[in-house]
């Protein structure tokens, strides 16, 4: 019998300020930071944006919560 641990992925579109896919798309990452098992800190997962309708998938993260952000 297998324990199966909570599983979660976030995904979206990297945008500009004026709604559209930035053109150097492909040179950007997205960082999921989640608390780590003794919580003083944190684990993070990556992404590389290569899709050019500027899309992104991080999976894995677990059911704690996580904070997003593009670099």
């Amino acid at each position: 019998m297998l324990k199966v641990e909570p599983a979660r992925c976030i995904s979206g579109t990297i945008l500009d300020e004026n709604g559209k896919v930035p053109k150097n798309v492909e040179t950007l990452r997205v960082l999921a930071w989640v608390e780590g098992g003794d919580g003083r800190r944190y684990t993070y997962k990556q992404a590389r944006v290569d899709r050019k309708d500027g899309s992104y998938l991080i999976d894995g993260l677990g059911a704690k919560p996580a904070y997003v952000m593009a670099i």
